[in-house]
């Protein structure tokens, strides 16, 4: 029973391991979503999802697939356009968090 509690336990610190807190006013008005702030991080080293009022969101389609709630009820729309704000550089933030370069 001890052997199995330390490996769930190391599983759950891995597949959680690296997030870290974002707020809107680290990106003023390019912030995409609806709430002020949450945590990003990085599930299984690949997929992006966005922690908000104790609710894990898909921020990429592989968080998607992995039925995480759809990122869409939080996703803020730009008042001139009528389009959702660009969420690329937070799947981006969130794949680096990965260990992912994108800037390749």
């Amino acid at each position: 029973m001890h052997k199995n509690l330390i490996a769930i336990a190391v599983f759950l610190g891995c597949v959680n391991a690296h997030a870290i807190t974002i707020k809107s006013s680290d990106y003023g008005k390019t912030w995409p979503f609806t709430v002020e702030y949450g945590d990003l991080k990085c599930v299984n080293k690949v997929a992006v999802v966005f922690n908000a009022n104790d609710i894990d969101y898909a921020v990429n389609g592989i968080a998607s697939a992995m039925k995480y709630k759809r990122i869409d009820e939080i996703w803020r729309q730009d008042p001139d356009t009528q389009t959702r704000i660009n969420i690329r550089p937070i799947i981006e933030r969130g794949l680096s968090l990965c260990g992912i370069d994108t800037q390749q």
